[in-house]
C-alpha cells in the first residue's frame, strides 16, 4: 500500500493494521538498538527492558489485586 492509496486508518481491517504495527515496531527496535537504547515493553504480568546486546531485565512486576 502507497501513500497516494492508503486507506484511512477507520477503514483499515485487524489484519492490515497488524501489519503495519508490526513493521513500526520492527523500526523503532532496530533504530534504538542502533543507538545504544534500550526498548521496555511488558505483558500481563511483568514490564521488561531489553538491552541492544541482548540482556533482558524485568523492571517491574504487576501486583495483582
Amino acid at each position: 500500500m502507497t501513500e497516494q492509496n492508503a486507506k484511512p486508518l477507520e477503514e483499515l481491517t485487524m489484519d492490515e493494521l497488524d501489519v503495519i504495527l508490526a513493521k513500526a515496531s520492527s523500526k523503532v527496535v532496530s533504530k534504538s538498538f542502533a543507538e545504544g537504547v534500550p526498548i521496555i515493553y511488558g505483558d500481563a504480568e511483568k514490564t521488561y527492558r531489553e538491552w541492544p546486546d541482548g540482556r533482558i531485565e524485568v523492571i517491574h512486576v504487576h501486583s495483582r489485586p
